[in-house]
């Protein structure tokens, strides 16, 4: 169930940037955005539909008008467009929300009032600076050392999962995502194939500059791929140019990986309301194993900021080339771990004090906040799953990766007297993670027994058809004829 006491709530992209420039407003912390009073969403039993579910409340309080407009797919939860009657003020339609649950309906599950989020440009002042223009250089930066990467990369490179960047897209013509875009995004703010991370007009926080967040995603989605080279990227777009969209959009977005079959999902935003429609999009993706980690937030605070703040969810603080906390992130009992993720952002950007990344345009920069922090654990939840083709889709593979991350943290207590403690079980360490494991086996040993055989065979044609599965080798979302095609190309 939602926590319906603060009524206005905030997405927020856990990192406010522009390219080349800083811009200068608001701090998201304490700029919630306002909910969206016309939009409900309702959650049935098995199989209810939305007509029968606006039927039935409407039934039930005359002056009430719901139409059906959009759905999680093949679940019972339903966006509707709401009609109050016109003496309701915004108070009473929560209040009614919990009379109408409380009735104890049994074709009612929950229901709550979807939420805009707003990110006003600069918020903590952390920006993306480019200027860069070699990969290689890219390749320095301080995180790599800090987490043991080339250490890591020798045993698992992430090959044979998929990533999912729930952002504001993704630049799919840069050099970092060559060869690595799994088929199947979409952009679920314009409802379009088109996931491209863009310039789109949009000023959505009202504050007279358009588009402060474009390159967000792109950004994000190649700190996943710095951490796992091997591992495919599945571009989500639930955020606009300005870096603003709806909870119902987030959840439509993590439900769409789930049935693309991914093994793990970046989520760097964050929200001061818990939406029941994104906490069930992701319970699903966890009990099919999948990894779900999110931002903590720049708030350089203990603000319980969700989906990071879930106890399935990996919420991840920023920590800077000391191994001390960033100076602009959040901290607390929320937190689980940390990750470099903390830049100066002065003069042109230096690999050893810096967090550096894709931009559009076949650009390289750095950039500073808890979003760059989460991809960092999100790549080596990658590494580990792909060490393991032989886990199963289920709640022991998610919990079992997530302990492996959590349990190989560096302690912090030294290097950061004054936050060490408060940053969950430290800094995550790439190495230390993935030397519990086994060496990632080759493409196609789908059993990890040092061999492509007749077992491998057995176990693709067992899960013929399935999505979640190590046996869908081409990352396309489903085990078919081309991953038998791959099969038969390593065999032996």
């Amino acid at each position: 169930m939602t926590q319906r006491s603060n009524i206005l709530a905030a997405l927020t992209v856990a990192l406010t940037c522009s390219a080349a420039s800083m811009r200068v407003s608001a701090d998201v912390c304490s700029q919630p955005a306002a909910v969206l009073g016309d939009q409900l969403i309702v959650a049935g039993g098995p199989g209810a539909n939305g007509a029968q579910l606006a039927a039935l409340l409407e039934s039930l309080t005359p002056g009430i008008d719901l139409e059906p407009i959009d759905q999680l797919p093949g679940r019972p939860i339903h966006l509707m467009q709401a009609a109050w009657p016109p003496d309701w003020s915004l108070a009473e339609v929560e209040a009614w929300i919990d009379a109408t649950l409380a009735a104890g309906l049994p074709q009612l599950s929950w229901m709550e009032l979807d939420y805009l989020g707003q990110v006003p440009g600069g918020g903590t002042g952390s920006i993306f600076v480019d200027g860069l223009t070699d990969d290689q250089v890219v390749s320095l930066q301080y995180a790599r050392d800090r987490i043991a990467l080339p250490q890591a990369l020798a045993r698992a490179d992430g090959r044979g999962t998929v990533v999912a960047i729930m952002d504001t897209g993704l630049d799919l013509r840069h050099p970092a995502f060559a060869g690595a875009i799994a088929a199947g995004g979409f952009d679920f703010v314009t409802g379009t194939p088109d996931v491209s991370d863009r310039n789109d007009g949009s000023d959505s926080d009202g504050d007279g500059t358009a588009n402060e967040l474009v390159g967000h995603g792109t950004f994000v989605a190649s700190m996943v791929r710095f951490v796992a080279p091997g591992a495919r990227i599945l571009p989500v777009r639930v955020l606009d140019g300005d870096g603003n969209g709806r909870l119902w959009t987030l959840a439509r977005g993590i439900v769409h990986a789930v049935d693309r079959g991914v093994e793990v999902i970046n989520v760097s935003i964050v929200s001061d309301y818990d939406s029941a429609a994104v906490e069930a999009a992701i319970d699903e993706a966890t009990s099919l194993g999948i990894v779900v980690v999110a931002s903590a937030g720049n708030c350089n605070g203990t603000d319980r900021l969700f989906p990071a703040a879930k106890s399935n969810v990996l919420g991840v603080a920023a920590t800077d080339r000391l191994d001390r906390k960033a100076g602009f992130s959040n901290f607390g009992d929320d937190i689980d771990l940390a990750a470099p993720g903390a830049s100066p952002l002065q003069g042109v950007p230096d690999p050893a004090t810096s967090v550096l990344g894709a931009l559009p345009g076949g650009r390289w920069g750095a950039g500073s906040g808890t979003s760059f922090a989460a991809p960092i654990v999100a790549g080596v939840a990658a590494l580990v799953r792909a060490q393991h083709p032989e886990w199963l889709p289920n709640e022991a593979t998610h919990v079992a990766i997530e302990q492996a991350i959590l349990l190989t943290c560096d302690d912090l207590s030294a290097s950061d007297p004054a936050f060490g403690s408060q940053l969950g079980a430290g800094r995550v360490d790439a190495f230390a993670t993935v030397a519990q494991g086994p060496l990632q086996p080759a493409e196609g040993d789908l059993n990890g027994d040092g061999a492509i055989d007749g077992a491998d065979l057995g176990i693709l044609l067992t899960q013929w058809g399935f999505v979640h599965s190590s046996a869908d080798l081409n990352g396309d979302g489903a085990v078919d004829g081309a991953d038998l095609g791959r099969l038969i190309t390593f065999w032996g």
